[in-house]
């Protein structure tokens, strides 16, 4: 069953909403935002699971089913992911130097990262929001959109992955750019969910215990 436009941008609203309004609040200095302490890392996962399992629930009524057969896990995709992590590892260091040469600062991205927290929570929320962030950017997304162009689709899915990403400042939110046009293509290509949902995990964790 194909959503009607209200109820994707609802839905959408929902899943992304807060974090977009979040991020362009921090960007122009209006609020702060936390750095990843275990509070802040508990604090989203508890709403990702919340929010997470509330859209599910409405789109199974819908006729949308996400099955595991449907996110496709298997050694061979975990494999795959890893490799797609070690190429985006590639990219944001190049879209991290770039932005530094073109004199963008670093700091906001090292304050985020400098809080205190354990390991635990910082496995637990690699998990569940590399799988949440995957989910929306691109199953939720590239299926609601599906009869529009590939092109209308990509450039949706990474402008979101950014606009929720630039209280990173832009040293951060051009790394943010060059994995989410990468987990894009590399949708478009394979069309496979699980090794981007291995990359993002495998990428959180290497971020928050670098």
């Amino acid at each position: 069953m194909a959503l009607s436009r209200t109820q994707f941008y609802t839905l959408l609203t929902l899943l992304w909403g807060l974090f977009a309004f979040r991020s362009i609040g921090s960007a122009v200095g209006s609020t702060s935002h936390q750095a990843y302490t275990d509070a802040a890392l508990i604090q989203l996962v508890l709403y990702e699971l919340a929010v997470g399992g509330i859209v599910l629930a409405y789109l199974s009524r819908c006729g949308w089913r996400l099955a595991p057969a449907q996110i496709g896990f298997s050694w061979e995709q975990t494999g795959a992911g890893f490799l797609l992590y070690a190429i985006s590892y590639l990219l944001i260091c190049l879209a991290w130097w770039l932005a530094i040469a073109l004199g963008g600062d670093p700091q906001p991205v090292i304050d985020l990262e400098a809080g205190e927290r354990s390991l635990p929570a910082v496995l637990l929320a690699s998990i569940v929001n590399g799988t949440y962030e995957e989910l929306v950017l691109i199953a939720f997304v590239f299926k609601a959109l599906e009869r529009h162009d590939t092109q209308l689709i990509v450039g949706v899915s990474v402008l979101l992955r950014v606009v929720a990403h630039i209280y990173q400042g832009p040293v951060g939110a051009m790394s943010i750019l060059a994995f989410g046009i990468l987990m894009a293509l590399a949708y478009v290509r394979f069309r496979q969910i699980w090794p981007l949902i291995v990359a993002h995990i495998v990428a959180d964790f290497v971020a928050l215990t670098y």
